[in-house]
């Protein structure tokens, strides 16, 4: 007895810690998917949550939505506190309803037995009488029809609704309960692009009769088909005369990238045949500096609409819309505000004139005589691309496009980090252009084009996310020319302690890291080598807040009638500190005498969305163009003032630093040699030649990312101003829009099918009509997502990547990535 009581116990514990278990995490997951859904309008996704927790500044980055998801819990428990009484009876009663039918029934089966007779009938009635069976029990209350027609029809809805449940997206995920949403992120979802393939499996290119060669270049040879075994590249490095150092590793036999031949890549388009624009030749040839130095910006979270920031945009609407319903609010007052977000991006850009916020500068300083501000305000220089776009919404894999010139993994986090890139980045051909100088020694020189570069990469934020530090290296830059967070919270550094608190999850204010500039410039400028730099800003990141020795908040967007702060004001906050910080740098450059012969690159990471935008506000799995619209400029003081508006990706901005330094003058002959003979390799058009938007009816296409990489792409065209959002290894809707028609995509179509999508495509174009210049959209968004899918696959093969495309489906031993690095 006391045996079967203890097991009683036992088992009733066991139970008892299970069910609260199951209530805690269930209470837990819930607060989580409602408050991520109220901040960022998208599911979660529980694979890269457990992924991204793995270390403490990714729990540090989960922490920033605990006040949301603490007021969702209270909220789910104060809910549960008001109907666990009700909802304990109404599952009572049901239960007693059921449990005293079977009790019924079990006495009628006996009383049955009864009448014919039956011994054990008889006993057990008369055990009834003793009160020691269920018959004994009290007659049944009884049981109206409705209650029990109610409960049926339950139990059968419950049935019905089991196996009529959805098998497509959305409502499959929908469908879920909660608990076994979180256990089947832990299971391998049955999605071809979602597996793991051979590194070498290759897709046919989907449109074989459109590889021919260029007309003119090559007319006696037969049209190129499509092949796995893209011939090496070596020929072509043969052929430039000159003989790299085997301890390149972008020249390696076991290199990655002799798995890319740009004569047999159906996507590349060159426009090398084309002359450098006359006005950008005829301002350099004039100019007295060469390009001895390069400064590549690249700005968190930065749209292309606030870099800078004008009166004729959709996002200046957008805050004069928050003050419609505040009569008699002072238009000048708001405008000389809005004047102070990006002043110094006007200037960097050349778009002063037409920004609209110049008549509203009280004071407009115009700087020192002499400095980069008198010089720009003067004469701008810069070369302007206002339809740029990123390759990816994931700040680590836009970095590779970049730098490196080649497009990202369409798969989650950086698994780039552990490969090697399929083109050089730019460090790695500047390194290669220290090969050639009698001496790489920290020794002074005579002339610039014999002097050694110096490749540094920096930022104030940590760089132990999805293994950045490992990101970094395979780009070509060295770990002693690396600095980072870490740099200025160790002990040990010369940076320590940091002049500045922490401002986010991520690490310290930007302008944490001028010490470390201003002594980087100084040290390149006495030792006479030439310094590629790259820096990282990352102030403008969620949470958008200001560091408090910058002041407080402007009020750029009228609040709500709670007085809450709106999150784009929080953001624009953010831009107003950035642009302080890039004319902080300009300074130093100024400083340190090397302004006048340094080409500054500025571009976003990615862009970013907001409540006031779309219904959708954030970058994550959010193919909005709004997230991909980035700034890029090119500022150097022998280059014209250009706006192009164009439509050009971030993988063009190396081939257009070699192009520049080519078209300048500012290589050595041996030096010369090498870039001529690498520009050609890359996949993206230089900006500063006319560009090709199509050539023997093929399109430039534009794929891009959306975070975290796996899930969702976009692909669009120079030639088409469409645009298709896709999913790949997740259940999201198909996306379609006209730039020309939506520039904003505030109406885009969208469907949970190909067929479907393409019908309403069709229905919209028939009502509507179509320009007669631009291609059918139904055939567009046809040939795009084939397109978009090759290019997925073609990307594992050229990265060698043959991993699976979510992190949670990769073996245990292969899931660093998006994970912090410990000590490595």
């Amino acid at each position: 007895m006391v045996r079967f009581a203890l097991y009683n116990f036992m088992i009733r514990s066991f139970f008892f810690a299970l069910l609260v278990n199951a209530t805690i995490i269930a209470t837990l997951a819930a607060s989580a998917q409602i408050a991520f859904y109220l901040e960022t309008g998208s599911e979660i996704s529980w694979s890269a949550g457990t992924n991204i927790a793995a270390e403490w500044d990714g729990i540090r980055l989960l922490l920033s939505g605990s006040t949301s998801t603490a007021l969702c819990t209270i909220s789910i428990i104060a809910l549960s506190a008001v109907t666990k009484k009700r909802l304990y009876d109404l599952v009572g009663a049901s239960l007693r309803w059921i449990w005293s039918g079977l009790r019924n029934r079990q006495c009628a089966v006996q009383d049955g037995l009864h009448e014919l007779g039956s011994e054990w009938s008889e006993k057990c009635h008369e055990k009834a009488e003793q009160g020691t069976t269920p018959c004994a029990a009290r007659a049944p209350r009884p049981v109206s029809r409705l209650h029990r027609l109610l409960v049926l029809g339950v139990l059968i809805s419950a049935l019905l609704s089991q196996i009529c449940r959805p098998r497509t997206p959305p409502l499959a995920s929908l469908s879920d309960s909660l608990l076994v949403a979180v256990l089947e992120s832990l299971s391998t979802p049955h999605n071809r692009y979602c597996d793991a393939v051979p590194v070498d499996y290759t897709h046919a290119f989907p449109f074989p009769e459109k590889l021919v060669m260029d007309a003119g270049t090559t007319a006696a040879k037969p049209a190129v088909v499509w092949s796995s075994s893209a011939q090496s590249s070596s020929q072509v490095r043969n052929s430039s005369g000159y003989a790299p150092s085997e301890r390149s590793k972008i020249l390696s036999d076991v290199s990655d990238t002799d798995s890319y031949s740009p004569e047999l890549d159906p996507l590349r388009i060159s426009n090398l045949g084309h002359e450098v624009l006359s006005s950008v030749l005829s301002s350099i040839g004039a100019a007295r500096t060469k390009i001895k130095h390069v400064v590549l910006l690249t700005f968190e979270s930065t749209r292309a609409d606030v870099f800078p920031l004008t009166t004729d945009s959709h996002l200046y609407e957008t805050i004069l819309a928050s003050y419609q319903v505040s009569p008699g609010y002072n238009h000048t007052s708001l405008a000389r505000r809005l004047a102070g977000i990006s002043p110094v991006a006007e200037l960097l850009t050349g778009s002063g004139e037409a920004s609209g916020f110049s008549q509203f500068r009280t004071n407009p300083s115009a700087g020192v005589a002499g400095s980069w501000r008198a010089r720009l305000s003067e004469r701008p220089s810069s070369i302007n691309v206002l339809g740029a776009t990123t390759g990816s919404s994931t700040s680590l894999k836009s970095l590779i496009n970049s730098h490196c010139g080649v497009h990202a993994l369409p798969v989650e986090f950086t698994e780039e980090a552990t490969r090697i890139a399929y083109q050089p980045c730019l460090s790695h051909i500047l390194d290669l252009f220290n090969h050639n100088k009698a001496s790489s020694t920290r020794a002074p020189v005579q002339s610039m084009h014999d002097s050694p570069w110096t490749s540094a990469f920096v930022q104030s934020s940590t760089d132990r996310f999805d293994r950045q530090q490992d990101l970094n290296a395979m780009m070509g830059f060295k770990p002693e020319n690396v600095f980072a967070k870490a740099n200025l919270t160790e002990k040990r550094s010369r940076y320590y302690p940091p002049n500045q608190s922490e401002t986010n999850y991520f690490g310290f204010p930007d302008s944490a890291v001028k010490p470390y500039l201003q002594d980087l410039f100084r040290e390149t400028r006495s030792s006479g080598r030439r310094l590629f730099l790259s820096h990282f800003t990352s102030q403008t990141h969620h949470p958008f807040k200001l560091p408090p020795s910058f002041g407080t908040d402007e009020e750029y967007l009228h609040a709500s009638h709670l007085g809450k702060e709106s999150i784009l004001n929080g953001y624009l906050n953010t831009i107003r500190y950035a642009d302080t910080w890039l004319g902080e740098i300009m300074d130093m450059l100024d400083e340190a005498g090397m302004t006048n012969e340094t080409l500054v690159v500025m571009v976003g990471d990615h862009g970013m969305t907001f409540s006031e935008d779309v219904s959708n506000p954030s970058s994550y799995e959010n193919p909005h163009i709004a997230n991909f619209r980035v700034p890029l400029a090119f500022q150097h003081p022998s280059l014209p003032p250009l706006q192009m508006n164009v439509s050009a990706t971030s993988i063009q901005i190396l081939p257009t630093i070699l192009d520049l330094l080519l078209a300048s003058g500012s290589l050595s002959a041996s030096d010369t040699k090498i870039a001529e003979a690498l520009l050609p390799q890359y996949q993206g058009q230089s900006l500063i030649r006319p560009l090709k938007t199509s050539e023997h009816g093929r399109e430039v296409w534009m794929p891009a990312i959306v975070t975290l990489g796996g899930s969702t792409m976009t692909i669009g065209s120079a030639a088409s101003p469409y645009r298709l959002a896709l999913p790949l290894c997740n259940s999201s809707e198909y996306r379609f829009t006209d730039l020309s028609r939506d520039p904003n995509e505030l109406a885009p179509t969208t469907a949970w099918s190909m067929e479907v999508l393409l019908k309403k495509i069709s229905v919209s174009y028939r009502r509507h009509g179509t320009n007669t210049e631009q291609r059918n959209p139904v055939e567009w968004t046809r040939d795009a997502e084939k397109i978009a899918r090759w290019w997925s696959w073609e990307m594992r093969r050229l990265w060698k990547y043959g991993g699976a495309a979510q992190h949670a489906q990769r073996p245990k031993g292969d899931r660093k990535a998006g994970q912090i690095c410990r000590r490595c």
